[in-house]
This record gives C-alpha cells, sequence and structure tokens, in this order.
C-alpha cells in the first residue's frame, strides 16, 4: 500500500537527486553538434558555481552520504554501496526498503543538505534554483 507520506519522500529523494546531482562539465562535443537548450544543461551547471562553492558544495553531498549510511543497516549499507555508483541517490534510495523511522531519518539528512547547499549560492543561483525547484517539483510528484 502506497502512502500520501511515502509518495512525499519520494518525491523529496527524487527532486534532491534531481537537484544536487553530480556536478559535471558539459561533454564538449555536444555542444558543437548541435544547439543545447537551456533546460537540457544540469541545474548545478546553470548556476555557474565558482570553486569554491563546487568543493562546498561536494562536501555537503559527501556528508549526506555517509549520514545516510549510518542510517542504514549493514546489509542496505552494502546495497547502498553496490547501487550508488550506478544509479541516482533517488533510485537507490528506493530499493533499499527503508522502514519508517530511516525514511524519516533519510529525509532529515537530505533535507539538511539542501539546506547547506542553498545557503552555499549567492541570490542570484538560489532565484534560479528555486525557480527550477517549482518548475520541476510537478513532475516529482
Amino acid at each position: 500500500m502506497i502512502t500520501k507520506a511515502s509518495l512525499k519522500f519520494v518525491a523529496v529523494v527524487i527532486l534532491a537527486s534531481l537537484t544536487f546531482g553530480s556536478i559535471s562539465s558539459l561533454d564538449a562535443s555536444a555542444t558543437t553538434t548541435r544547439t543545447v537548450k537551456k533546460s537540457e544543461i544540469p541545474i548545478m551547471e546553470q548556476l555557474r558555481l565558482d570553486e569554491k562553492q563546487k568543493r562546498s558544495i561536494q562536501s555537503s553531498r559527501t556528508k549526506r552520504t555517509i549520514a545516510i549510511k549510518k542510517i542504514l543497516t549493514k546489509d542496505q549499507g552494502i546495497k547502498f554501496d553496490q547501487l550508488r555508483s550506478k544509479q541516482k541517490l533517488s533510485v537507490v534510495i528506493g530499493q533499499l526498503n527503508l522502514d519508517t523511522k530511516q525514511k524519516t531519518a533519510v529525509m532529515a539528512a537530505i533535507q539538511q543538505s539542501q539546506k547547506e547547499i542553498k545557503d552555499i549560492l549567492n541570490t542570484t543561483q538560489r532565484k534560479q534554483l528555486e525557480d527550477y525547484l517549482a518548475k520541476n517539483k510537478q513532475v516529482a510528484e
């Protein structure tokens, strides 16, 4: 049975994954062979982060992963490690069969990371991120 709380949990995890996924550069060949729409560029690249911001965000994401792993059982931790390198965080979390207490704790870790990352951004970047989240929230729910 899927509850409203479960759907909300999945939505938060998906948004976290979409918003705070890996920070990578665009493939140079993709930009030379066709025009890339702004909506196709990952949000973290649209924000034009400086190196200090990138390091701070990576640090926050590392702390988030450590916090999540502390919540998991030994078997869930092993599965998390196996899947994490191949899949987005939202997909991995969804496959761990978390109990209610674990879901609450994972959501708290993700929300803490989101807050830290928003605090790293300047006013313009924060507005850009909020606009992106508002636009894409409907897709996740």
